[in-house]
C-alpha cells in the first residue's frame, strides 16, 4: 500500500501544492488487538479542479496492544479525492473518498469515505476539520478517525507584491464586489480586508485610499452617492474591525466611471460594482 502512496505522491507533485500537519484521534475496529490511540501526521493537498483536490497523508499512530498492553507504532496513510460541496461565508463543506490503512500490526488497508469542514480565518490559515471511516470488508470491519489539520495556504498577496514593484500602488482592485443597489460588503469579502490592514501595520507611514464604483444603471447622482457608501463602507470595516487609524483611510465614490467591464450584460456589471485602492 505505501508503496502505492509514494508512487501516487511523486506523480502528484506540484509547486502549488499545500503540505498541512494533522492531529487525529483513531478509533480501531472492535475486532483489532488495539487500543484507541493519537495519530500524528501531514497531509500533501494539490488542487486539480475548481472545487476538486487531491489528498496524501502519512502519519504515525500511538496505539499498543490490548492483549498485551505492549507499545505499538503504526504507520498510517491514504490517497483521497477531496470535493467542496458548497460555500457559507467562511465555512465550506466537503466529502471525500480514496483508500487507507495502516501498517506495524495488523496491517489492514481499506476504503475511505468521509466528511469535513474548511474554516476560512484568514487568507494564510484554513484549518479543517474531518472524520473518515475506513472500511476493511465483512469481516476486519472499520476504523473512525477524526483530525484537524492546520492548513496554511499558498495566498499569493498581490498588495505587497504590487508595492513592491514602484514604491506605491496606484490601482489595485481589492476584490470585493457589490449586490446592485447596495452598499453592504459581504463577510465572504471581510476576508480579503486582512491583507490590507497587515500591509497598513507593516508600513506605518503610508496611507491608503479606497475608491468605490457602481455600474451605469440608475441615475449618475445616485450613483455617486452610491459608491460613497460603498467606499464608507469598506473603510469602516478596516477602522472598526482591524483598528486601523482612520487618519490613514480616505473614501471617495466615483460612480460609474472607469468601468473594467462592459455594462451590457449582468456579468459585467457585477464586476463594475467594485472597490479599488491606491496607497502612498
Amino acid at each position: 500500500m505505501f508503496s502505492l502512496f509514494f508512487i501516487l505522491f511523486s506523480f502528484g507533485y506540484s509547486s502549488n501544492a499545500v503540505i498541512s500537519p494533522y492531529l487525529g484521534y483513531h478509533y480501531m475496529d472492535q475486532t483489532r488487538d488495539l487500543n484507541n490511540a493519537w495519530e500524528l501526521g501531514a497531509y500533501y493537498t494539490d488542487q486539480i479542479g475548481e472545487q476538486l483536490y487531491l489528498d496524501y497523508n502519512l502519519g504515525l499512530v500511538l496505539s499498543s496492544v490490548k492483549s498485551s498492553s505492549e507499545g505499538k507504532l503504526l504507520l498510517a496513510g491514504g490517497v483521497n479525492a477531496l470535493y467542496n460541496v458548497a460555500k457559507f461565508g467562511r465555512v465550506t463543506p466537503y466529502i471525500l473518498g480514496g483508500i487507507g490503512g495502516d501498517v506495524g500490526y495488523e496491517s489492514r488497508v481499506g476504503l475511505n469515505l468521509g466528511l469535513g469542514v474548511k474554516v476560512k480565518i484568514s487568507n494564510y490559515f484554513e484549518p479543517r476539520f474531518e472524520v473518515k471511516n475506513i472500511y476493511y470488508g465483512n469481516t476486519l470491519g472499520n476504523d473512525t478517525v477524526y483530525q484537524i489539520v492546520f492548513t496554511w495556504p499558498n495566498a499569493k498577496n498581490e498588495l505587497e507584491e504590487a508595492f513592491n514593484k514602484n514604491g506605491k500602488v496606484e490601482k489595485l482592485d481589492m476584490k470585493i464586489n457589490f449586490d446592485s443597489g447596495s452598499a453592504t460588503v459581504k463577510e465572504d469579502y471581510l476576508i480579503a480586508l486582512q491583507d490590507y490592514a497587515d500591509f497598513l501595520v507593516a508600513h506605518p507611514t503610508l496611507k491608503l485610499t479606497i475608491k468605490g464604483y457602481t455600474d451605469n444603471a440608475g441615475d449618475a447622482d445616485a450613483n455617486k452617492q452610491l459608491s460613497q457608501k460603498r467606499a464608507d463602507a469598506v473603510a469602516n470595516a478596516l477602522i472598526k474591525d482591524y483598528g486601523l487609524n482612520k487618519d490613514r483611510i480616505a473614501a471617495e465614490g466615483l460612480g460609474d466611471a472607469n468601468p473594467v467591464e462592459t455594462n451590457d450584460t449582468t456579468e459585467g456589471r457585477a464586476m463594475n460594482r467594485r472597490i479599488e485602492a491606491s496607497i502612498q
